[in-house]
């Protein structure tokens, strides 16, 4: 029996993230072989522990996989050690992975970022998507930072995380001219004040980021000031202890006309949950973009106070009319991934639940539940 390439393709790509299976299916035949390894080899993680038995496979002439890694991660430095024995001595031997365009790095110590030059520039000049983990770093300068992701020319993507402010924002280190999607915690938001030095901020098309309180507020309220209409995809995080007034100075959704997908979770306690509600129909109430195909809102559909939500309102406000290329709402209930909640003895079936309550959404099958 001979299976048509397509369908082929198609099994393979189902059996991502299944190792024994990938394993087995490159014994199949030969001409499997090559796609079997491309998911196989697609990510790998470089432990201190492990790294220099990788780098003795990287200079095996036997070597078959160097052209299919595309991520690395689980990369961290750990002091001044690292910087020749581990890092830089490697360098070369990385470098022959000429196809990783996303890199996880975590750093742990304080840093010089000549250190790092020839490792990075060497190991990976074709980063797309930097994950770097600063959040056990003994440093708050965020010039440093701030060098060590212009390392990466190519960069289009920064998912970043550290603790603490930083006083410094360089004025004359310039983003890298493709990078458009910011991932940020609460203390990284400071990355959003670096564009604005910078005149970069219209270049963002997507952010991810926390409401964070406190001083970060007018970082953030400028931010989404000036990307405006530039602004394809949004995530917001509405933590705990958020205050009403908080959340109205940072964010409006009718500045961004343009956006695409929008992505809010509450995470609030139940304390503020009857607060919080109040304000998420009245935070997508704001949105006048004909542009919008997706919106996510991740809930915590467990606490009572959401029954008492106006999601008829909700359903309604949802409309062709208003939102013509809304293609996909989805629904997920925040709570440890059960799909059940209990209120007032009851216990409810959460997709149920919302189905009923959306029920012009349901009907259009534009309605999906997550848990």
């Amino acid at each position: 029996m001979t299976l048509p390439l397509e369908l082929v393709d198609e099994i393979i790509d189902y059996s991502v993230g299944d190792p024994s299976t990938l394993e087995k299916c490159s014994l199949v035949s030969r001409a499997w072989v090559s796609r079997c390894r491309s998911h196989l080899f697609e990510k790998c993680a470089l432990w201190p522990s492990t790294i220099s038995a990788f780098c003795d496979l990287l200079r095996s002439p036997e070597c078959t996989f160097l052209y299919h890694v595309r991520s690395i991660n689980s990369i961290k430095h750990y002091g001044p050690r690292d910087y020749d024995s581990y890092l830089n001595g490697f360098a070369g031997d990385l470098g022959r992975l000429i196809n990783v365009r996303e890199l996880e790095m975590t750093v742990m110590a304080p840093y010089s970022v000549e250190k790092f030059h020839t490792f990075l520039c060497t190991s990976f000049p074709k980063i797309t998507r930097l994950v770097l983990d600063l959040r056990n770093a003994r440093h708050s300068e965020f010039t440093l930072v701030a060098n060590m992701i212009c390392l990466f020319p190519t960069l289009q993507e920064l998912d970043m995380t550290m603790t603490g402010p930083s006083k410094d924002i360089p004025a004359d280190v310039v983003p890298p001219p493709e990078l458009r999607s910011l991932h940020l915690c609460k203390h990284s938001v400071q990355v959003l004040s670096w564009f604005d030095v910078a005149h970069r901020l219209s270049n963002v098309h997507s952010l991810t980021l926390p409401c964070p309180r406190g001083l970060y507020v007018p970082i953030v309220r400028k931010a989404l000031e000036q990307i405006g209409s530039e602004l394809l995809h949004l995530d917001l995080t509405l933590p705990n202890g958020l205050e009403r007034v908080e959340l109205s100075q940072m964010i409006d959704l009718f500045l961004h006309q343009n956006l695409k997908t929008l992505r809010i979770t509450d995470l609030s306690w139940i304390s503020r949950v009857e607060e919080m509600i109040l304000w998420i129909p009245r935070l997508i109430m704001q949105l006048r973009t004909s542009a919008l195909e997706l919106l996510t809102l991740v809930l915590p559909l467990c606490w009572p106070p959401y029954e008492t939500l106006d999601w008829a309102a909700l359903d309604a406000m949802l409309s062709p009319a208003r939102f013509p290329c809304l293609r996909s709402v989805v629904i997920k209930c925040e709570y440890h991934g059960d799909r059940f909640f209990y209120a007032q003895g009851r216990k409810l079936d959460t997709h149920e639940f919302v189905r009923k309550a959306l029920p012009v959404l349901a009907d259009s099958g534009m309605l999906q539940t997550e848990w």
